[in-house]
């Protein structure tokens, strides 16, 4: 995660608030295709995820470095994507060339472009999507001393044994590595 986080310096600030937002927040891809601007709140400082799995919203803590990237690509960036029929993406936070809400696919392409600039075989190989970066979030704060419910609440699952799963990951490769 830390060499994805360190090509920031070659991605534009649409690319940057994907990061962002995948990672940061934790989203799903489908709550990504479907976040809209007046979703994020950047002087409260909360995102708000209106349609996640199951139909559920939650509002989500942005750190300063997350508020950053969302603020540069909505006000500096956003509107060099809309099309003259701006009526579909004027809510659409990720906007695609085409001028229209950015879909799952290419924002997974987006993400697989990204990691192709790094330059990093290895980061290559690991296929590394945007659902796997929510599972990155999940462990990092786990490994930060992050309550289970906490993380629960963050990610959007229903079922604390969904977020148990992570802690569980964590401790079985960490005692791989030991032994």
């Amino acid at each position: 995660m830390l060499r994805l986080l360190n090509s920031y310096t070659n991605l534009n600030k649409r690319e940057k608030a994907l990061l962002s937002v995948a990672y940061g927040c934790g989203l799903r891809r489908s709550e990504i295709h479907n976040l809209n601007t007046n979703d994020v709140n950047l002087y409260k400082g909360t995102l708000i995820v209106r349609k996640g799995k199951g139909n559920k919203s939650r509002t989500i803590p942005l750190s300063d470095a997350v508020i950053s990237h969302l603020k540069d690509h909505l006000i500096d960036e956003r509107s060099d994507y809309f099309s003259s029929d701006a009526k579909e993406s004027s809510q659409a936070f990720f906007i695609g060339v085409m001028g229209k809400r950015m879909r799952g696919e290419a924002l997974n392409n987006n993400l697989k472009k990204i990691v192709t600039r790094t330059g990093n075989d290895e980061l290559e190989r690991k296929r590394i999507t945007l659902h796997s970066l929510r599972h990155s979030i999940a462990t990092h704060l786990i490994d930060k001393g992050a309550d289970i419910e906490f993380v629960q609440r963050f990610l959007g699952h229903s079922m604390i044994d969904t977020a148990h799963l992570y802690a569980k990951r964590r401790k079985q490769k960490i005692m791989n590595q030991v032994f």
